[in-house]
């Protein structure tokens, strides 16, 4: 099982940030755009795992959310990964401390449960498209993002294919107070 923890999105932010996607989709020529149900901010990517690694990873989601309040992150820019001629497209979010806590305390708990720390760093964004290759004279510029989208709950997620179709399922799920 290949898993991932995320920070998911009530449906009115999804939908606000899969407008935004769609405003690159019809400016780019091509790109693996993601589905408005997959719409996440990754907290730490995982990877494989065994299914008794699951309790290990869901205690440790326990661990950190455990008394955290839901707090406001505010997206404000949209952004690339450049990689040639091709790029992801992402939306950024403003510098925020309790984000920033739960990623490292999360980083540590797992680190003492034997998974290796991420050595890139952590840049937290929600990826919109990957492989996008903008049209001629197209750029992002135009695209305003400024919403604040209110954090209820983290999740250890299964990255998975249904009928072909990558497929984000919560495994398990912690809400915030």
């Amino acid at each position: 099982m290949r898993v991932f923890y995320a920070i998911e999105f009530e449906g009115g932010i999804k939908e606000y940030i899969y407008e935004k996607l769609l405003i690159v989709k019809n400016k780019s020529i091509n790109g693996s755009f993601s589905r408005k149900e997959n719409i996440h901010l990754t907290l730490k990517f995982i990877g494989e795992v065994n299914n008794n690694e699951i309790k290990t990873l869901s205690l440790a989601l326990d661990q950190i959310a455990a008394g955290k309040d839901s707090f406001d992150l505010f997206m404000n820019r949209i952004g690339t990964f450049n990689r040639g001629n091709k790029s992801i497209i992402w939306i950024g979010t403003e510098k925020n401390r309790k984000l920033i806590w739960l990623y490292e305390n999360l980083e540590e708990i797992l680190f003492q449960s034997g998974y290796s720390k991420d050595t890139r760093g952590f840049s937290p964004h929600i990826t919109l498209g990957r492989q996008v290759k903008l049209k001629p004279d197209e750029d992002l510029s135009d695209i305003s993002i400024a919403r604040n989208a209110r954090i209820n709950k983290i999740s250890l997620m299964e990255s998975t294919r249904v009928k072909g179709v990558l497929t984000y399922i919560p495994v398990y799920t912690k809400e915030l107070v």
